[in-house]
C-alpha cells in the first residue's frame, strides 16, 4: 500500500497542535536565548609593518618578522601598556564600562592586561603587510577603546624594541672612551 502525499497531508492536519506547539516551543527557547546572552561588540584597526629593506638583513620583511610582530602584539608587555593606557584615560564612558568588565573589583594593569589578551584577535593580512586586530567587549566604547589603546601600545612596543639596543650601544661606547 503506497502512502501519498495527501494521506501525509490529513496526518500532519490531525497532529496540527502538536505541530503549532512545538513551533511554539522552539520560538520560545530562541527568543529566550537571545535575550539571556551578553552581548559582545567587535572593534577594529589595522597596523602597517614597515616594509622597507631591513639594512641588517638584507632584505624585505619576512614572514619571520610578520609572525614575531604578531607574537609581540600578543605579548605580555603591549596588553600591560594598553591596559596602561586604558587606565589613564578620562573618558567617563569608557571608566564605566571599565568598572562594569572588573565587576566591582578594584582596576587593575593584571586584569585588563588579561581581558585584553582574551578578547583580541590579531591576524595577518593575506599578501600584505598589514596586521588586523580585533576586540571583543561588552560595550561598544570598551571595544573602540581597547583596540586603539593595543594598536598604540603595540607601535610604542615596536619603537622601543628598535631604539633600545641603539641607546644601550651608545652607553657602552660612551664607556670605552
Amino acid at each position: 500500500m503506497a502512502v501519498s502525499f495527501r494521506h501525509h497531508l490529513v496526518v500532519i492536519w490531525q497532529r496540527r497542535w502538536w505541530v503549532v506547539m512545538s513551533c511554539l516551543l522552539m520560538g520560545a527557547i530562541g527568543t529566550g536565548m537571545a535575550l539571556w546572552q551578553s552581548r559582545a561588540y567587535t572593534a577594529e584597526a589595522q597596523l602597517v609593518l614597515d616594509a622597507r629593506q631591513d639594512p641588517m638583513g638584507g632584505g624585505f620583511m619576512s614572514a619571520l618578522n610578520m609572525s614575531t610582530q604578531l607574537e609581540v602584539i600578543k605579548s605580555d608587555k603591549v596588553t600591560g601598556r594598553a591596559a596602561e593606557l586604558l587606565l589613564e584615560s578620562n573618558d567617563l564612558p569608557l571608566r564605566a564600562a571599565l568598572l562594569d568588565l572588573m565587576k566591582g573589583k578594584a582596576l587593575s594593569i593584571k586584569g585588563l592586561s588579561t581581558f585584553l589578551q582574551t578578547g583580541l584577535t590579531v591576524e595577518p593580512v593575506r599578501g600584505s603587510n598589514v596586521i588586523a586586530l580585533t576586540c571583543m567587549a561588552p560595550s561598544p566604547e570598551l571595544a573602540v577603546a581597547a583596540v586603539n589603546a593595543v594598536a598604540h601600545a603595540a607601535m610604542d612596543v615596536s619603537i622601543e624594541m628598535k631604539v633600545d639596543p641603539t641607546k644601550e650601544s651608545a652607553v657602552w661606547l660612551q664607556g670605552q672612551s
